[in-house]
């Protein structure tokens, strides 16, 4: 690694070397910044701008109007307008008017605030494990008897359990669990979240036809597991999602 210190060293500076060259001869030029940021950070940016232009815009103006009518009372514009409607007759048309334009920028203003986008379930995946993952109702109490990590009551309630739950025998479980003794770590729970969350994502994105970079929202819920970095970050770098994806990962509340 020595050896190929200055050469590394060299190929690093060419670079910089040439670009001097470059700027030299030709003079002061503007970088292209087209290389530097990337253009779909700018097009997100123009379609976040324009989800929430309208009621950025419909705000200011509301206010704005509510200020000039408050003014206008104050300096008594109103009394004398409503004095000209009543004398020229127009006060029922005048109040109608005022008050449907009223509704009608209210409404609008309520449509842009208010509206929730409906959320349909297009398609869903379910992992299938291998046959070599199926744990039987005896496989499952011989190993919990083998262990020798519980004692005679919490064995009895084990078994309650499994005679009420309504498990067959072709309940999977982990290899990490089938092992003997079962390897209950951090890379054991990591790896059977890939195998089954990795599996299942692919499945439903292949059945969609949609590509990672369009999922805006990604929710990810595991009962226990709940490692650092997160499960739902694993997803999100596994499949090259979005850098601006809203994430929620829920872990640890249990079944």
């Amino acid at each position: 690694p020595a050896a190929h210190a200055p050469g590394a060293a060299a190929a690093a500076h060419a670079p910089s070397a040439m670009a001097t060259q470059q700027n030299g001869s030709h003079g002061l030029e503007f970088p292209d910044y087209r290389r530097t940021v990337g253009l779909k950070y700018v097009k997100r940016g123009f379609q976040a701008l324009f989800a929430v232009a309208p009621p950025l815009l419909a705000l200011p103006l509301l206010v704005m109007g509510g200020a000039e009518l408050l003014n206008l009372w104050k300096q008594g514009e109103l009394h004398r307008l409503f004095a000209v409607a009543r004398q020229t007759e127009l006060t029922f048309d005048l109040i109608t008017v005022v008050v449907c334009v009223a509704l009608v920028a209210a409404a609008v203003l309520a449509y842009y605030l208010l509206q929730s986008r409906p959320v349909y379930m297009v398609d869903f995946s379910v992992f299938k494990p291998p046959t070599n993952w199926a744990c039987p109702a005896e496989r499952f109490m011989f190993g919990s008897r083998r262990c020798k990590k519980f004692t005679d009551d919490s064995l009895v309630f084990q078994e309650k359990i499994l005679d009420r739950s309504g498990l067959g025998d072709k309940t999977y479980l982990p290899p990490s669990v089938h092992a003997d003794p079962p390897n209950l770590s951090m890379a054991a729970g990591r790896k059977e979240f890939e195998d089954v969350m990795f599996t299942c994502v692919a499945d439903a994105l292949r059945k969609t036809g949609i590509h990672p970079k369009q999922i805006g929202i990604l929710v990810v819920n595991c009962s226990l597991f709940n490692p650092t970095p997160s499960l739902a970050a694993m997803v999100i770098n596994h499949f090259k999602m979005r850098s601006n994806i809203i994430s929620y990962n829920l872990s640890g509340m249990g079944c």
